[in-house]
């Protein structure tokens, strides 16, 4: 994993050694229960989805780069947010 901001936005780069997943298949993974062709049938294919939803709610976006045989790069961006405008953590009780 890699993350760094880039012109005011902090961005999250997440890669994998798989067998990356098909161009024709890359848009339709960011939808509810879509599951690629040939992966393990583990999870319900929601973990993107709700991950596309929470950046969203965050002014954010997420997308896939991938090749055949190569992996497969996810990588999301937000708005960076100086540190100095950040609230105080909160106080343990």
């Amino acid at each position: 994993m890699n993350a760094w901001t880039v012109q005011r936005l902090a961005r999250v780069e997440v890669r994998d050694t798989g067998p990356g997943i098909p161009h024709d298949a890359r848009k339709g993974i960011f939808e509810c229960y879509t599951q690629v062709d040939g992966a393990a049938r583990e999870g319900l294919g929601l973990g993107l989805f709700i991950s596309r939803a929470i950046l969203a709610a965050h002014m954010g976006r997420i997308w896939v780069e991938s090749r055949p045989e190569a992996g497969s790069t996810f990588v999301f961006v937000l708005p960076a947010i100086d540190p100095e405008l950040m609230p105080p953590a909160p106080v343990d009780l």
